[in-house]
């Protein structure tokens, strides 16, 4: 499966760089696409927008290596940097984007897992951008430049979050030398598939009920980045992408709280076996332990509690009665205490190798008539030996 998976994502990974780099997407962005030229013979629109759609999955890996070509001297952002025209512009800046740029400048990995190393021209890009921009007028944008009509219509209580974010995160860039943000750029009404809709609000309900058990720098990305999907003149291709993207890290999080596997055998009508619960977030959480049994071989507690700390692991012991031998099994599933379903339910094979309490007592009766039976023939014996003594 996770080779599968690794797949799936190299799949979508080399999709998404196609993607990105389309006309259709680079319009959205950076005006009409011209061919890279001399700085001197293109002149570039009045308004310039540094924003693309996301070039990061939930997880924080880049999806590609796109955004290395887009920042590049001759890239269609890049280009506005390393070869300026020399004149003024109106400036729209995206925080998400240049978070983008600086998560690469560091170095970061693709969600394949492939390690990408630090950027040179990530880091230079944001070296010369306040001083290519000079004082011509910024423009903060909303956080990832989402739709501000499908905000409003589906997570209402976001929107002014994601203005305050465009504003406060795009500050460490220009030191708050900028225009605030106060509303969305686009607002206009688009169709939207209904899996799209239907995802995206699951996964802002699992993110919300989960949120206590989250460090405060992943529950903000996770919340920023939620809205990728809207991101305008999406393709539908590029957008269905990021709507796997947010179902695959919902079950990328729940499964942060997980169940061993194993396999017991039983030899006493009363017994403990150990399950160990892991427990990858930050925090800790209280667990509630769901136990179905396969049949009425044995007897076990439906229900046991407890609490398992931050990144780390706990060893439970399950009350185990068995009532005669065979085969049977035990599932267990993990709860919280709002109900959310954590991990894969895991099922524990168990072999019963013990004798029922009827059986023990017939056995034990057998065993006894069976010296009882000894002694007298021996004692009979001893008696007989004498007299066919006397008889010589």
């Amino acid at each position: 499966m996770k080779k599968i998976k690794t797949l799936s994502r190299a799949l979508v990974s080399g999709l998404l760089f196609v993607l990105l780099l389309s006309p259709l997407n680079v319009s959205a962005y950076a005006g009409e696409v011209k061919s890279p030229a001399p700085a001197h013979n293109e002149i570039y629109p009045l308004n310039i927008f540094i924003s693309t759609p996301s070039n990061r999955s939930l997880s924080g890996d880049f999806f590609t290596t796109s955004l290395t070509r887009i920042i590049s001297p001759n890239g269609i952002i890049g280009k506005y940097i390393f070869n300026p025209d020399g004149q003024h512009h109106h400036w729209f800046v995206d925080a998400s984007f240049l978070d983008d740029v600086s998560a690469l400048a560091k170095g970061t990995q693709l969600v394949s897992g492939e390690k990408i190393p630090a950027n040179n021209d990530a880091k230079n890009f944001l070296l010369h951008l306040p001083t290519v921009i000079g004082n011509d007028p910024i423009q903060a944008l909303a956080y990832g430049n989402p739709s501000g009509y499908w905000v409003r219509r589906l997570i209402p209580h976001e929107q002014n979050y994601l203005l305050d974010m465009g504003n406060n995160a795009l500050t460490p860039y220009f030191s708050g030398n900028f225009t605030p943000v106060t509303d969305y750029l686009n607002d206009h009404y688009y169709t939207l598939p209904s899996k799209t809709v239907t995802t995206l609000l699951q996964t802002q309900k699992s993110i919300e009920s989960i949120s206590s058990y989250l460090g405060q720098d992943e529950l903000a990305f996770l919340t920023l980045h939620l809205t990728s999907p809207l991101y305008v003149d999406l393709s539908k291709s590029t957008r269905n992408i990021y709507t796997n993207d947010e179902s695959n890290a919902v079950e990328e999080l729940l499964n942060r709280v997980s169940l061993s596997p194993g396999k017991f055998t039983l030899t006493s009508s009363q017994e403990k076996v150990p399950v160990t619960i892991s427990n990858t977030f930050p925090h800790s959480i209280n667990l509630r332990i769901e136990i179905a049994t396969l049949n009425s071989r044995v007897t076990i507690p439906s229900r046991i509690e407890v609490m398992v700390p931050g990144k780390s692991k706990e060893q439970i012991s399950i009350p185990i009665k068995v009532l005669t031998s065979g085969s049977s099994a035990m599932q267990l599933s993990i709860f919280d205490k709002n109900g959310i379903v954590f991990g894969q339910s895991v099922t524990y094979p168990l072999t019963l190798s013990v004798l029922s309490p009827v059986a023990t007592w017939i056995t034990t009766i057998a065993t006894v008539l069976l010296m009882a039976a000894l002694i007298i023939r021996s004692v009979r014996k001893r008696r007989k030996n004498p007299v066919e003594k006397s008889h010589e």
